[in-house]
């Protein structure tokens, strides 16, 4: 009886259950599924110890089987491992793809209570911090399923201005949003103007594109490298105000959010017509689901196809890529880790110790598919997107057919 070893190459993710094995290549971005027999379960079993550094000896018998040998023969087509001989060879070795990221996030946060021995070493978790210049929380809003203004006329006062610059001062954010319906109606821009330039962090404007038309200081702002320009639009798209902004020559990016296809095909139009730099965002109505289900939702050859790389697949695991290392701030002072959620604080509160707060006990930055039904018990649900607001809205965990 010839005896084999099989390795699994380095690069190589590896889940299953009682029904499938699943193997992913974050190199190449692909991958494939194969249905669980007897003999490939106790194979992939061994395979999974890390013991055994991704490697197991395997023989003619075990080849016989239908699955497994079927398993090994889309190994070697996806570059996922290889089978050689053992010819007296030594034990070949792999190294098994263990999540290994900074202890900032691997630790228990359950069982840490000390703040003043651990929590300031979290804070360089704060990337992203957003500043709205007014406006109010409504979860029936477009904001509560992607980046938007707000609506309402409550405005952000001085007092809160000059606190929260005092606040940041102490963490190192890289990314800093200001965002408004129209940024020159606040009345203390010219102060905020001031406040930014003490900071080394990049500044981003968001604001309604209508708003700029006749602000000559918008192409100023613009001017200045360091800030970067975004503009909302939403349906009907006034053209005439798209092409006196691209007149002026400067470099803005624009927003828009769409709720069918209709809606994409004008967008591309105006793309093509007049070469913008576009973020197109589906938005949910209330009536567009299947606009969502067709354009949107996954299915599994989406997911075996997703390019995910080795990093990526390990965030996914363990945090939620679209909200972690984010805050934002609204005009009364409330701070929010997601703004669909319950502020985790207020200006008053010490930044640090948010951050911190997040991390151990809140529903934000941890939220992963491993604590949502039914996405918890899916074998592809690392190779899924980090739950995003749309879930939310949805009222539904799986925006995807894999389970249906």
């Amino acid at each position: 009886m010839k005896k084999y070893w099989l390795i699994i190459d380095s690069y190589t993710f590896i889940w299953k259950n009682d029904v499938k094995v699943l193997v992913y290549n974050s190199l190449s971005g692909k991958g494939f599924d194969s249905f669980m027999s007897p003999v490939l379960d106790t194979v992939v079993t061994e395979l999974l110890d890390m013991a055994n550094m991704y490697c197991v000896e395997v023989s003619d018998l075990e080849l016989q089987d239908n699955e497994f040998f079927n398993f090994v023969r889309l190994l070697r087509e996806y570059f996922c491992g290889d089978i050689v001989l053992n010819d007296n060879i030594a034990r070949p070795i792999s190294i098994y793809p263990k999540l290994n990221i900074n202890e900032a996030i691997d630790r228990d946060y359950k069982g840490i209570d000390d703040f003043e021995s651990f929590g300031h070493h979290v804070a360089k978790n704060l990337l992203e911090f957003t500043l709205y210049l007014n406006g109010q929380v409504d979860k029936s809003n477009v904001q509560s399923q992607i980046s938007w203004f707000l609506p309402g006329e409550n405005l952000l006062s001085l007092d809160n201005l000059n606190l929260i610059f005092d606040k940041i001062q102490d963490v190192r954010i890289l990314d800093f949003n200001i965002v408004a319906k129209n940024i020159f109606e606040y009345p203390h821009l010219e102060r905020l103007y001031y406040l930014l330039q003490k900071y080394t962090f990049k500044v981003s404007f968001y604001t309604y594109y209508k708003s700029v038309c006749s602000r000559n200081d918008f192409v100023q702002i613009v001017a200045n490298k360091r800030f970067e320009s975004f503009l909302f639009l939403d349906f009907p798209i006034d053209k005439s105000v798209i092409e006196k902004i691209c007149s002026w020559g400067i470099d803005v990016k624009y927003m828009v959010k769409i709720t069918s296809m209709e809606e994409y095909d004008q967008i591309q139009s105006l793309i093509d017509k007049y070469q913008l730099e576009m973020k197109v965002y589906p938005w949910f109505n209330g009536n567009n689901l299947t606009f969502f289900e067709e354009s949107v939702f996954l299915n599994k050859d989406d997911l075996l196809d997703g390019q995910w790389s080795k990093q990526e697949i390990f965030s996914h695991q363990v945090l939620n890529t679209n909200d972690f290392g984010k805050l934002s701030m609204l005009p009364n002072g409330d701070i929010y880790a997601n703004i669909f959620f319950d502020p985790i604080g207020t200006i008053k509160n010490n930044i640090k110790q948010l951050v911190y707060k997040e991390l151990k006990d809140g529903k934000s930055w941890r939220r992963t598919r491993d604590v949502l039904i039914p996405c918890c018990s899916c074998l592809y649900r690392y190779l899924c997107p980090s739950p995003s607001n749309y879930e939310l809205v949805l009222k539904k965990s799986n925006m995807c057919f894999c389970m249906d």
